[in-house]
């Protein structure tokens, strides 16, 4: 039986879906962007810079959207843990979106691959904020044991 998409939930995960699918779409608009004019990630200079500071922008984003999702928090401790590694996701998908706001400045022929991952990228800081608030339900019934 369907579900009425008004009445969907979004799923626990979604999350971690979102930003898997940012990190490839990501990575493919910036092979190719720079395919014409070097080969990805291996020229020096601007275009490398960029390159590779975006790509690890999204490696740390996934590994602390992971260490946050592994802890279970049974303590007070580990649900500001959590919390802060929640934290650190949200800034660097923020630090993402700057990388590319700055791209769109300096290769402005190119703005039409940057413009579509904006509005993933804004769905993910919201899907964040909402798994990050889930911590006060957490940490409610840690303090009601």
């Amino acid at each position: 039986m369907s579900v009425i998409v008004s009445k969907r939930k979004i799923s626990t995960m979604q999350f971690y879906k979102t930003a898997r699918d940012l990190r490839r779409d990501i990575t493919k608009m910036l092979e190719k962007m720079f395919s014409d004019e070097s080969k990805f990630c291996y020229s020096r200079g601007l275009e490398y810079y960029l390159q590779t500071r975006i790509l690890d922008l999204l490696g740390n984003m996934m590994e602390t959207i992971v260490s946050a999702n592994e802890i279970f928090p049974t303590t007070e401790e580990e649900v500001m843990q959590r919390k802060l590694l929640q934290n650190k996701a949200i800034g660097y998908v923020s630090n993402v979106e700057n990388e590319l706001e700055y791209l769109v400045d300096l290769y402005p022929t190119k703005i039409r691959q940057a413009i579509m991952i904006v509005d993933t990228i804004d769905h993910e800081k919201k899907l964040l904020r909402r798994w990050k608030q889930s911590n006060s339900k957490l940490l409610k019934n840690i303090k009601g044991q």
